[in-house]
């Protein structure tokens, strides 16, 4: 299924979302997509996580600590960890 939420004159806000059949589909879809430049802008495809969960995750990508880890960390997939290296 896929839905494009609109403003209220009915013009598309700019994002959307799928659901694809298996995790599978989905893997691929974000492997394939993400960044891929469309009409001159990068998409950004990333799998679906709470609002809570996302916002607690760049809170700790983006607020300085004194461990020297974490922050400043440009260019980075969303810290999910994931392929390794």
């Amino acid at each position: 299924s896929v839905g494009v939420p609109a403003d209220d004159e009915g013009k598309c806000k700019g994002f959307g979302f799928i659901c694809f059949a298996s995790p599978d589909e989905a893997t691929k879809a974000v492997t394939e997509m993400h960044l891929k430049v469309v009409k001159g802008k990068p998409l950004y495809v990333g799998l679906a996580e709470k609002k809570e969960a996302r916002q607690e995750r760049l809170r700790q990508r983006y607020t300085p600590s004194s461990s020297g880890m974490g922050g400043g960390g440009k260019g980075g997939k969303g810290g999910k960890g994931g392929k390794g290296g």
